[in-house]
């Protein structure tokens, strides 16, 4: 009795049966129908997408013109550089990323007609960061006395010559850097004048 206690004891214990897995369950197959309209669907959700920019040059919004606004006075808290005149301020379109050539959409002005520009920004740093650039000439013109009001810097030039103008302004967001805006001062019939 004692060599079969220890028989057993020596036995190996038995693994547990494995419950056997359920049959695996296949999906019924989506009907015909249902097939069909997500097919079309996809299809149709493509072709619009893809026709977006057609329906944009269809009506005319893919214009490379850039329009220049004018107001009656420089907005105390609308982000921009503006050329005051006697007649108002016109707000120039900030260029991020600088063209190769002038813009032929840049706003013409009399010479004589500017009086300051104005910048307003959140942050603005020493007015030597602000230039005017002749592009005829490719120098810089020197700023007289300014003057900074809020958000608003102002920036008085000496008399302008007819000419192209670039005004490089720094940016005032986190990640630095300037724009440029571009005008001409000259006859409103777009001659160069420089």
């Amino acid at each position: 009795m004692s060599a079969e206690i220890v028989r057993r004891s020596n036995r190996r214990p038995r693994a547990p049966r494995a419950v056997p897995a359920p049959p695996p369950t296949v999906a019924p197959a989506a009907p015909r129908g249902r097939r069909r309209a997500t097919t079309a669907a996809v299809i149709a959700l493509f072709a619009s997408i893809s026709s977006l920019p057609f329906l944009a040059l269809a009506m005319g919004l893919t214009s490379q013109s850039v329009r220049s606004s004018w107001t009656a006075t420089v907005p105390p808290e609308n982000r921009g550089a503006y050329i005051v005149t006697s007649s108002g301020a016109m707000q120039l379109f900030d260029w991020y990323i600088e063209p190769d050539d002038f813009p032929g959409d840049a706003p013409t002005l009399d010479p004589t007609a500017v009086e300051r520009i104005a910048v307003v920004q959140k942050q603005h740093v020493d007015p030597a960061s602000y230039r005017l650039v002749h592009l005829a000439t490719n120098t810089v013109v020197g700023w007289a006395p300014s003057s900074l009001d809020g958000m608003q810097l102002t920036l008085v030039p000496p008399p302008l010559a007819p000419g192209d103008y670039e005004l490089i302004v720094p940016t005032d967001d986190m990640f630095g850097g300037s724009t440029s805006d571009f005008f001409r001062l000259g006859p409103p019939d777009g001659g160069s004048g420089g």
